[in-house]
């Protein structure tokens, strides 16, 4: 594993806000003949079912940005 470069402590309620949120996910799958970009709007479900094996995919994720 790793360690984190920045920690913090957060409130329960920012907890609360990132829990109910939506995520706008963005990945790439790159072993293809015609390579692309995919972009996603996920909610906390959603993304942690997405990432539960994600690792056995042929593509990565470039970024996961909380929505407003």
């Amino acid at each position: 594993m790793f360690d984190p470069v920045k920690s913090e402590i957060i409130s329960s309620e920012e907890v609360r806000e990132y829990e109910d949120a939506q995520y706008c996910l963005t990945t790439i799958i790159p072993l293809v003949e015609n390579p692309k970009r995919n972009t996603y709007i996920v909610d906390q479900e959603t993304l942690d079912n997405f990432l539960e094996g994600y690792n056995e995919y042929a593509g990565f994720i470039i970024s996961v940005e909380k929505l407003l």
